[in-house]
């Protein structure tokens, strides 16, 4: 009916979207026919062919639809512009009107005749942040490619083709921090990527490989498992914090491929964990592997919930299944938001029988405080795009981006802002540890240092903006025992301008008082009055764990509390009136830069008498 209307209309080109475009191009019954009518279809371009710029008739093609982000084939609603006459440069995102016949050619919907023209409407911006994540599915990138079956080349020259692929994308991306997975489980392959980023950047060192540690051996009947997933950073920007660690126990399959680094911004030292992981695949059982796919799920919940290095946490990987399948609202649950679509409701990744988000980015709610965006480049997985051949592609999944901006929101210079917060009453929440690993959160309620050998570890507050306080105060209650001298093995500190660890900032004893009888585990309230001399724009505090060879304490601390109030504040004035005199009206003082003005009936006074206007 929608196509009999639009035909009946006539004498004038119609405006219609592009899934109408589509809809009458494949009711033509002739192939590359054009339709006697002209319409005038506006959309949104989501690829552009490349090499496809014809300099002598100046036109190109694209494809349009009616979202930003869609993928480039008929099944997903895109009208291919086939060397349309754009006023304008054209970038993907950009808002562009075409005025063109239509016709259908090989089941495919396209604009006719050559150098229909394009009007540029309007662009899309591209957010970015300060520090930005690439992650992809490299689709068997193997150094060692004689040892396996599973890569697409079996010689060096294919190698060569696939790294040159790979290394020109993620330069173009121009990330800070690539996390990638289905790769060799070999210290060599991510370190020879990393450093062939470095030769084509031209710049030595640029690139590094994390450590992870994992050096499978091969041998003969399972050649398939000898995969992992694995992080490149770039030094200058970032530093990786604490080791590389898997999210199950042990060295087996999914220990290799769900792994889990933090790392540290080196411009303003905030810390955010990245978990890599490639969840099991599609497979023909009854269930298709949904019930392994959940268990690994549920193995990452669990070893994100033991993170103490950061509680800023972003979720990445292929887990081969899409938003409500089996296990998304196991991570869902856990209190994990999906950002791909949060920010492009129609992302891809990964083209089978259309194109799917099977590659996710998710984070939890701080994390998610501080991403700006998150999107997919369509540069690789050519089965749904029709301007990637199958000789540009180097895997079968698409890179995707997340771009932060760490850290809590800056306090404007000059405005001091009351502090307020509440710590451990349900969870590490975004307290963090240092040193070896002594602190644990217990399910009864608290957290818990205790580990016998002469350790030392730290738990720490989030960095708070204290200057220009006036007072602050920090309480909590505790419990101990088992300690030697508790007054000298549990303490308690504090730096007013934390330098991102704990070696680098200068700490201030604070003195803590009571102590319990080191024989129970009876709480004891403790309330102490911060010296304002130790405040300032990066105040961290921080219990301090020690351990002998021959004395270990269990201390348990919970329902931390730190409050602070702003100096110089007008609230902080009396302004109770002054008496009134006959005639004068009331009075009333207020702080202005520092002085002390006296105000009668609209009339200003300094404390001398002397007047102000």
């Amino acid at each position: 009916m929608l196509v009999a209307l639009l035909f009946a209309v006539g004498g004038f080109a119609q405006t219609i979207t592009v899934a109408e475009a589509i809809a009458i191009a494949q009711t033509l019954t002739e192939n590359n026919v054009p339709t006697p009518e002209t319409y005038t279809i506006e959309g949104y371009v989501n690829t552009i062919k490349e090499n496809s710029f014809n300099t002598s008739y100046n036109n190109m093609t694209f494809w349009i639809a009616d979202t930003r982000g869609s993928a480039s084939s008929t099944e997903m609603g895109a009208l291919q512009c086939y060397r349309c006459r754009p006023d304008r440069e054209l970038a993907v995102g950009d808002k562009v009107r075409v005025e063109a016949n239509l016709k259908k050619y090989n089941s495919t919907a396209e604009t006719s005749p050559l150098n229909a023209p394009v009007t540029w409407l309007e662009s899309q911006e591209i957010v970015t942040g300060s520090i930005r994540v690439c992650a992809q599915n490299l689709e068997n990138y193997y150094y060692n490619y004689t040892q396996s079956t599973r890569p697409s080349y079996s010689d060096a020259a294919g190698f060569q083709v696939k790294t040159r692929k790979i290394v020109n994308a993620m330069l173009d991306i121009d990330a800070d921090i690539y996390a990638f997975c289905e790769v060799e489980a070999k210290p060599i392959v991510l370190q020879q990527l990393a450093d062939s980023m470095n030769a084509h950047a031209g710049v030595s060192g640029r690139y590094a490989a994390v450590d992870d540690g994992i050096d499978y051996e091969w041998y003969e009947g399972i050649a398939d498992n000898q995969i992992k997933s694995g992080f490149i950073y770039r030094i200058d920007k970032v530093a990786t914090v604490g080791s590389n660690s898997g999210a199950v126990y042990g060295s087996g399959y999914y220990a290799r491929t769900m792994r889990i680094q933090a790392f540290k911004q080196l411009s303003n030292n905030e810390k955010f964990v990245v978990s890599m992981n490639h969840f099991k695949a599609k497979d023909s059982s009854a269930d298709q592997g949904a019930s392994m796919r959940e268990t690994n799920a549920t193995n990452l919940v669990s070893a994100l919930g033991s993170v103490t290095t950061d509680r800023d946490i972003l979720v990445l990987g292929d887990l081969n299944c899409q938003v409500g399948e089996t296990p998304i609202p196991t991570i869902q649950n856990a209190g994990f938001e999906e950002q791909l679509l949060k920010y492009d409701a129609y992302a891809w990744s990964h083209c089978y029988s259309g194109g799917e988000l099977i590659d996710h980015v998710f984070a939890n709610t701080t994390m998610a405080a501080q991403i700006v965006n998150a999107y997919v480049k369509h540069v690789s997985a050519y089965r749904c795009n029709s301007a990637v051949t199958w000789d540009m592609s180097w895997s079968d999944h698409d890179p995707y981006v997340v771009e932060l901006n760490l850290g809590r929101p800056a306090t404007p210079e000059g405005v001091c802002v009351d502090i307020d917060e509440t710590h451990l009453t349900n969870g590490m929440g975004d307290m963090t540890t240092e040193g070896e690993s002594v602190w644990s959160w217990h399910s009864y309620g608290y957290a818990k240092g205790s580990k016998q050998g002469g350790y030392t570890g730290y738990l720490m507050t989030p960095a708070m903006s204290m200057n220009g306080m006036k007072s602050a105060e920090i309480s909590f209650q505790h419990a101990h025992k088992f300690a030697g001298t508790p007054a000298e093995e549990l303490t308690l500190w504090v730096t007013p301008d934390y330098q991102g660890d704990v070696a680098s900032s200068e700490w201030h004893q604070l003195s803590i008082s009571p102590y319990t009888d080191n024989s129970s585990w009876t709480w004891a309230d403790v309330s102490i009055d911060v010296p304002v001399a130790y405040l300032g724009a990066n105040t961290v505090f921080a219990f301090k764990y020690m351990s002998t060879d021959t004395k270990y304490a269990t201390w348990e601390i919970k329902n931390l509390h730190i409050t602070a109030e702003c100096a110089g504040s007008t609230t902080d004035i009396d302004q109770t009136p002054f008496p009134s005199g006959e005639g004068r009206g009331e009075a009333y003082k207020e702080l202005r830069h520092g002085q002390l003005i006296i105000i009668r009936s609209g009339v200003e006074y300094t404390v001398t008498g002397q007047r102000v206007k």
